[in-house]
Formats: C-alpha cells, structure tokens, sequence
C-alpha cells in the first residue's frame, strides 16, 4: 500500500465503488421515487372533488359529468383565469359556473399534453417524477368552478408564471436530495477510505521507525562489539609480539650459552685426551723418561 500510494489507491477505491453506488442509490431511488410535496397537492385536489385529467373519457352528451375533461367558456385562459366580473361575462357567470362548462378541452390552450392531449395539470395520474407543487391554469379554474367567490378574492393567476406575478411564486423547496445522497453514500465513503488509507500508512511508518531503531540500536552493538573485540585483537597481537621477541630474546641466549658450554665440554674432552695420550706414553718409555718440559708446556696450553 505503502509503495502503491494514497491517491492511486482512493482513485482505484472510486473506479469500484462510485458505480455501484451511483446506481443503487441514486438513480433507482430518484427514479421510483415519489414527491411528498407533489403528491400531498395532488390528494388535496382529490379531496376538493378533482379526477385525473389524462384518463378520464372525453364526454360526447354535451353536458358536464364529473371527473371528466370539461373546461368553462367563459374564465378558461392561458394565464390561470379570466376574472368572473370582467367585463362582457354573463352577469350570472359567478352565481352559476357550471352553467358555462363544456365538455373537452379550451380549444385555445398552448400547454396540452401531447401524450394525453389534455391542459397540464398536477391532477394527472402520475405522482413518481412530478417535482411540481405549483397549480396550472387547469386547476385553478376547476378550483375556481368547484368553489367560486364572486368578491374578485379568488386566486386566478398562474402562480408558476414569473412574469405573470413577479415574486409571487409558487416556491418548491429544494431539499437538494440528491447531493445528500451524493455525499452520504459517495463523498463519506471516499473519506473514510482515505483515512483508512493515511492510517494505515502512518501505522505501518511508525512500525517501521521502530523497526529501522531497533535495527540501528543492534547496529550500533554491533559496531561497539566490533571496536571491542578490534581493541582485544590489537592487544592480543600486541602481546603475542611481546612474548615472540621475548622467546626469540630467550632462544639467542640459550643458543648462546648451549654453544659456550659445549666449546667447554670440547675443551675438557680435548685435554683430558691429551693427558691420556701423555700418560701411556710416560708408561711406554719407562721410569726416567718424562716428555721434555718445552713439549709438556706446550701441549698444556694446547
């Protein structure tokens, strides 16, 4: 690990892990997931009597049934409503909005779906993938035909149009789910194995700085015992010269001696010959016959 590196190893780690993850926890849970929000405003609509648009059955009898695609002609707009007290609407268009209903769909909208060809609205069957909380002109209108106020104090704008009503909008709170999950189940795991990873390697850098001082410890024992026993080397040696030389001193001396002691033994052994040659001549010639006194002097110094 040491040898490979942090950042080969994260980058490795990311490879096998971020796929996975990615796929099991943030594209199949966003995919299938459902919007509390979206869905809580689409239940609302069922409870105040709204049907889903996009399979109800278009009507042929002229006259409105619940739950199907019906749209009023006289506040029917692009833009939410038209109010029920403008100007040229039936005096009675408040008092009675279902006498204004027709079945189908405004001839003039702009957002028809073009799957189910009816008006977008948060009342479609669909609550996966719908991230929108906000009414479409759709719904205000069947909100405003389901319960009219005649006082002008109904909502009749499309709160999702910026242009329309400026900071008014309808406002979805971003919950930025998917860089929470980002973050738990990517960035989270990725520190923790780079902690793992810096751990590791400064657990295994400390076993080997001790490893390399108890190696320079036994190094440095080595070293001393070596000087050691150089030192005691130096000295046997030392001592071994001193006792040759003293043999050496000792062996010239002996030799000396030894040579000295046998020129004397020869000496003895060479007189003591000589006396015995002179004595068995004195006995060969008889009595009165002695050697001369120059040769017997002679012969002693010999």
């Amino acid at each position: 690990m040491s040898q490979f590196g942090v950042l080969p190893s994260t980058v490795l780690m990311l490879c096998l892990w971020v796929p996975i993850a990615t796929q099991r926890t943030l594209l199949e849970p966003c995919w299938n997931c459902y919007d509390f929000e979206a869905a809580a405003v689409h239940e609302i609509g069922h409870i105040l009597g709204l049907n889903h648009p996009d399979v109800a059955p278009q009507t042929s009898t002229g006259y409105p049934e619940t739950g199907r695609n019906v749209y009023s002609t006289v506040t029917a707009d692009n833009y939410g409503m038209k109010a029920y007290d403008q100007p040229g609407n039936p005096a009675d268009a408040c008092l009675q909005p279902w006498k204004y209903v027709v079945p189908g769909v405004y001839p003039e909208a702009d957002d028809a779906n073009a799957d189910t060809g009816v008006r977008q609205s948060i009342m479609y069957s669909l609550t996966e993938h719908n991230p929108k909380v906000c009414l479409t002109p759709d719904d205000i209108e069947a909100i405003n035909t389901l319960y009219p106020r005649c006082d002008g104090q109904g909502l009749t704008i499309d709160t999702s149009k910026e242009e329309l009503v400026g900071d008014l909008m309808c406002y979805k709170t971003n919950y930025y789910i998917g860089v929470v999950r980002m973050a738990v189940y990517i960035v989270v795991p990725v520190l923790m194995i780079v902690i793992f990873q810096l751990l590791t390697l400064s657990c295994l850098k400390h076993h080997h700085e001790a490893k390399l001082e108890g190696l320079q410890d036994e190094a440095k024992e080595a070293h001393k015992s070596k000087e050691k026993h150089k030192r005691k080397s130096l000295e046997m040696e030392q001592r071994h010269r001193e006792i040759e030389g003293a043999l050496q001193t000792q062996i010239a001396s002996e030799d000396k001696r030894v040579e000295e002691r046998a020129q004397e033994m020869a000496a003895q052994m060479i007189q003591a010959r000589l006396r015995g040659n002179m004595d068995r001549r004195a006995l060969s010639k008889g009595p009165g016959e002695g050697i001369p006194k120059q040769q017997s002097a002679s012969m002693g110094k010999q």
